[in-house]
């Protein structure tokens, strides 16, 4: 979600919250504009003494002189007009009511909202809607007359007045009941639900200062909010409005404390501080004012700066770091502060606004807020975990492919070790064995001065056993280093025949597949080529080239064993199988083997070995 988003779906759901709060009168009704009041005592309705004042009719910022001069008992009169018949019930409403008070219609009696005089039941600007009986009902002018009774003072005062069709008016009774009474009872409870879920929290994460403070908030604020369902307080009414009013003060700098925690405000622990000591400040003097009987307005005037500071502050903390969370939390405490403005006017009767407080609203809206940003927190941790989840399972697939790839490691090295320990073994079982026999028959021979050829097949064989030796060594796939080997067992034999070797060889690239069985394969088909030069050629030079050749687009590695010698036609057939036998052994290492050579043109044999020993494996197979 945007930051435009987030912030879009936010106040629209506060704008229909607020505009849900204003009711719309149907024309049949009659809106009172004026009545006429007068503070008296008396059970009768007075007389004389009615002064007429424009509706709403009250100043809770004053109710501590009204109520030292004026007692607790308010009159009020309103006048309406009848119709000749009227065709449908009629009603009277009153949008807030005192703890007690009697409606007389014409001088009658016709409501009361009390059996017990001396019951003290507890109200908190409740809505009333009182049905005007027909038989006391004339045509033209009517008087209703309404005796209002609190113990507090706190609720004496008149709001809106209205007069008309029951049914019109149940629906505005209905709708004020919902949003000025029954509303703030549901959310006290659900404050009440959060606020012990933020406590809970709080409780294993105390490096969480915000649920602390949200936990102090909620409890002040459930406080504050007790007055709407509170009929009957174990403390009484005095005593629970003044509660309800210190509490207020409290809640305010908890609020502040609240906010500024949460945007992690620079030197947060010194405004806090100065926010509290303002809020302390603000219940003494109250508690001063109300204790010389007078108005606590003065109280309230600290309220101002503070908030108009608070938002600076904030302001400029979600500026510094901008996200959609702060922008939600900052909306969210501009309302609600907004909210309080509104309840302060209409107390002081300084405007109609709603009609009634609309501060147990910002309780809501700012909860939702902060879950908004929790919930936002949690989503970006349930990202950050399934991110470490996926880092952490690669890593341990990383790990566990290494620890495969070394533990296969260390069995192809117990396995190389083996191998090198059995090839050791057989190399000396040859060189001790069979190789001592046949150096001791050759040294036999050639004391007994034994034929030639004799002495020419046990050199031949020794060297033949010296060869199939030189396969077993390791080589690590390096052809160069065998061509190397055969050169160091070859030419001293080549010397003493007359021949010598010409070496091209060049760098060329492992072959990975060559094992000892391929490199004895290699070997005597090399072998083979040379004996044939010594058996047939009356060459004098042996020249031997290796490095890389591609063939077919493959890469691979070329051999060449070729003489200058008198040649041979290859279109005639021949005795001998060395060329079938080096050809077989060429295809048993997927190689190629091409023999060139021509009448006194010398004789060329090509060995070509592939480097990818498995695919070329793979496209024979194919």
């Amino acid at each position: 979600m945007s930051i435009k988003a987030g912030c879009r779906s936010f106040l629209l759901c506060v704008s229909l919250l607020i505009l849900t709060a204003f009711p719309v009168q149907a024309r049949s009704v009659q809106q009172l504009r004026s009545g006429e009041f007068i503070y008296s005592e008396q059970r009768t309705i007075p007389d004389k003494g009615w002064q007429r004042q424009d509706l709403p009719f009250h100043d809770f910022f004053d109710v501590d002189k009204s109520v030292s001069q004026r007692r607790n008992t308010l009159w009020g009169r309103f006048q309406f007009r009848a119709a000749q018949s009227p065709e449908e019930p009629t009603a009277l409403l009153m949008d807030y009511t005192t703890e007690r008070f009697i409606v007389y219609l014409n001088g009658v009696e016709i409501f009361r909202n009390f059996s017990d005089p001396t019951a003290r039941t507890f109200a908190s600007f409740a809505p009333a809607i009182v049905p005007l009986t027909l038989e006391h009902m004339r045509a033209g002018n009517n008087v209703i007359d309404v005796r209002f009774e609190s113990d507090s003072g706190w609720c004496l005062g008149v709001g809106h007045v209205s007069v008309g069709p029951e049914k019109l008016l149940r629906t505005t009774y209905d709708r004020q009941y919902l949003l000025q009474f029954l509303g703030p009872q549901v959310i006290n409870g659900v404050i009440a639900a959060l606020t012990l879920c933020a406590f809970l929290f709080w409780t294993r994460r105390r490096q969480e200062r915000s649920f602390f403070w949200l936990t102090i908030v909620g409890v002040l604020w459930w406080i504050r909010n007790l007055h709407y369902s509170a009929v009957d307080p174990p403390i009484g009414p005095v005593l629970m409005w003044e509660s309800t009013i210190y509490t207020l003060f409290g809640l305010i700098s908890a609020f502040f404390g609240f906010t500024l925690t949460v945007f992690d405000v620079a030197n947060r622990r010194k405004w806090i501080a100065f926010f509290v000591g303002l809020g302390g400040a603000m219940i003494a003097l109250r508690f001063v004012l109300h204790w010389f009987g007078m108005s606590d307005l003065a109280s309230y005037l600290f309220v101002v700066p503070m908030t108009l500071t608070l938002v600076v502050i904030c302001a400029r903390a979600v500026f510094d770091k901008l996200s959609v969370e702060n922008i939600v939390m900052l909306l969210a405490t501009t309302i609600a502060i907004s909210f309080s403005f509104h309840d302060f006017g209409w107390l002081g009767n300084a405007w109609e606004g709603a009609g009634f407080q609309i501060q147990p609203y910002a309780s809501l809206i700012v909860y939702s807020a902060f879950l908004f940003t929790i919930g936002r927190r949690f989503l970006g941790a349930l990202d950050t975990v399934e991110n470490m989840n996926q880092v952490l399972a690669q890593r341990i697939a990383e790990a566990d492919s290494g620890l495969r790839a070394s533990e296969a490691a260390r069995r192809d090295l117990e396995i190389s070790q083996a191998v090198s320990e059995e090839r050791e073994r057989l190399m000396m079982e040859i060189h001790d064995g069979i190789g001592s026999n046949l150096i001791t028959a050759l040294s036999a021979a050639e004391r007994r001065q034994a034929a030639p050829e004799t002495i020419a097949i046990l050199r031949q064989s020794i060297t033949d056993l010296k060869i199939a030796v030189d396969s077993l060594e390791p080589i690590e796939g390096s052809v160069v280093s065998l061509l190397a080997n055969l050169r160091h067992r070859l030419e001293p034999e080549l010397q003493r025949a007359g021949l010598s070797f010409d070496w091209r060889v060049m760098e060329a690239p492992d072959l990975p597949w060559l094992d000892a069985v391929g490199a004895l394969h290699v070997l005597r088909i090399l072998q083979e080529a040379i004996s044939n030069i010594l058996s047939h050629s009356d060459a004098d030079t042996i020249i031997v080239e290796c490095g890389p050749l591609q063939h077919d687009g493959r890469e691979g590695i070329s051999i060449i064993i070729r003489d200058e010698g008198r040649g041979f036609d290859p279109s005639l057939p021949t005795a001998g199988k060395g060329i079938a036998n080096m050809t077989t052994r060429a295809k048993s290492l997927h190689g190629m083997l091409i023999c060139k050579s021509g009448i006194g043109e010398g004789t060329a044999v090509r060995l070509w070995l592939p480097v990818e020993y498995l695919e070329n494996i793979q496209s024979v197979e194919a």
